[in-house]
């Protein structure tokens, strides 16, 4: 069972849609995702990518 704050931090995570695409990729991939390949598919920078990467950690629901 979830914690009340674990469960906001999942769900403020995965609102944003570009890191909820980004989630998708990742599950999707037969292999760890490359930032690179991350990069090239959401048409993002790379501060922009280590910032939802690292919200992603935060939730718990990535590791790096």
């Amino acid at each position: 069972r979830l914690s009340r704050a674990r469960r906001s931090a999942i769900l403020k995570a995965l609102a944003e849609p570009r890191r909820f695409e980004l989630l998708q990729r990742i599950a999707k991939a037969k292999c760890p995702l490359g930032c690179a390949d991350a990069l090239a598919a959401l048409s993002i920078s790379p501060a922009t990518l280590s910032h939802h990467v690292k919200e992603l950690e935060a939730a718990g629901l990535v590791r790096s």
